[in-house]
């Protein structure tokens, strides 16, 4: 006769992934990134840029490189320009490699400004003359700071239409092309991957639900592997985050499953 012990399952250990959160003079957000991506499963750690350049840090030791929010150099001379071109002119080959092996990249807000100045999501990582979007000035004029709806498009589905809350925290977050036939080709590849939605879950450029105006209402872009996004999804880690987390019937923190999504990835 069997034993018990033999339909005992063991449990389930998944692998957690090591990541990488850029620090950099500006950066404010590398703490709640470093945070929330041990929550979503990863051996997270911050390590700065210039243990990167100096090679104290190897980046082949890791799974993702994640680039936080916040003001990366003061966004002297726009947002996240002065880290892209810092990136390119010393990190290029590593980040080329990187990239090549299947290890995965996350950018948020400034860190998703940093990607696309540095030609995502087209030719990532790229030479500057070649990129063909930007994220430019809100429409608003103004620095906004406020929670959004977003419908995820190409990732993260939730049952029966339901959309996602994150706030949003920028000044430059109004993601523009230099023509429509980039914006075709992105539906076409299909990376537009959150775009800014009204109350009944459509999209929409209306304020405030588009806190900022980008073309075709984008928030953020993903191919799953290289992942940029607007809003803030390491702020809403824990339901008492958002305060009408019970009214909305929110489950499980918006945040989270976004970077839950992105670790599994690089799982």
């Amino acid at each position: 006769m069997a034993s018990s012990e033999q339909f005992i399952q063991p449990p389930v250990v998944l692998h957690r992934p090591r990541a990488a959160v850029l620090e950099t003079a500006g950066a404010n957000d590398h703490k709640n990134l470093n945070y929330g991506l041990e929550l979503a499963g990863a051996t997270s750690e911050i390590v700065h840029l210039n243990q990167f350049l100096s090679g104290e840090v190897s980046l082949e030791d890791f799974e993702l490189l994640a680039l936080p929010g916040g003001f990366s150099f003061g966004d002297d001379f726009g947002a996240g320009k002065i880290l892209a071109l810092e990136l390119e002119l010393k990190f290029s080959d590593k980040l080329v490699e990187f990239i090549h092996h299947g290890k995965g990249v996350l950018g948020i807000c400034n860190g998703f400004q940093t990607l696309v100045e540095m030609g995502f999501p087209f030719g990532f990582p790229s030479a500057r003359d070649k990129k063909v979007a930007t994220l430019a000035p809100n429409k608003s004029g103004n620095f906004e700071s406020r929670w959004v709806r977003l419908k995820p498009e190409n990732m993260m589905h939730l049952s029966n239409g339901e959309t996602l809350m994150l706030p949003v925290s920028h000044g430059e977050g109004r993601f523009v092309t230099a023509d429509k036939e980039i914006l075709k080709q992105i539906e076409q590849r299909g990376i537009a991957a959150w775009t800014y939605c009204d109350i009944d879950g459509q999209p929409t450029d209306e304020f405030p639900f588009n806190p900022n105006g980008s073309d075709n209402n984008l928030a953020g872009i993903s191919d799953s592997q290289v992942t940029g996004i607007m809003p803030h999804p390491e702020r809403f880690l824990h339901l008492a985050n958002y305060i009408n987390h019970r009214r909305e019937k929110i489950v499980k923190p918006h945040g989270l499953i976004i970077l839950e999504q992105v670790v599994n990835y690089v799982r």
